[in-house]
């Protein structure tokens, strides 16, 4: 009885690893078993804790009495950092991908590594 709960704990932690590593950029050590199954559940989880943590630097720079637009650029910056621009990617790669027409092209363009005029403006947007 106690094997199966540890290996069900046992999975659900390791997904977890695996979804610090797929969300983020943090280096986690390579003994350290990683799941990559079930990796969505954990997206909240990480965002919050991304978020928290951006939030409490916003704070402390403003506590601190740094200009608010240096202290901006900072954390915006460092969560595109942390994250490994994945966000950023996907707004690029989507917008570069509604600017094609042609439908059968579209996953294409999307898939393809060069970031086309549409994907640097929504990226510039976004940012």
């Amino acid at each position: 009885m106690f094997d199966k709960i540890d290996n069900n704990l046992r999975a659900f932690f390791t997904s977890l690893l695996g979804a610090i590593l797929f969300y983020t950029i943090i280096p986690l050590p390579d003994h350290w078993t990683k799941n990559f199954q079930a990796i969505a559940r954990w997206s909240p989880i990480i965002g919050l804790g991304i978020g928290g943590l951006l939030g409490s630097i916003d704070m402390l720079l403003n506590w601190i009495g740094f200009p608010l637009t240096v202290g901006s650029a900072l954390i915006i910056g460092l969560g595109i950092y942390l994250t490994g621009g994945l966000h950023l990617d996907g707004v690029m790669d989507s917008a570069d991908g509604l600017a094609v027409t042609d439908s059968q092209k579209r996953l294409e363009v999307m898939q393809d590594s060069v970031t086309g005029a549409f994907g640097v403006m929504a990226g510039v947007m976004v940012i």
